[in-house]
């Protein structure tokens, strides 16, 4: 489940690292775990993709 995790984690970068044209692309953005749907919200939205972001520039 980690795993799955850090994928959709780094996929959600890439949405919001890549489409900063539009907030609506990122902070719409859903995935779904083993237990339900999740909605982001705006703010968590942008503090995922910030960690997202540091975490690959010391990859």
């Amino acid at each position: 489940m980690l795993l799955k995790n850090l994928i959709l984690a780094y996929s959600y970068c890439d949405v919001c690292g890549e489409e900063k044209k539009t907030e609506m692309v990122c902070c719409n953005y859903t995935y779904t775990n083993e237990l339900d749907d999740i909605s982001i919200t705006e703010e968590s939205c942008w503090s995922i993709c910030n960690e997202c972001s540091n975490s690959l520039n010391q990859a």
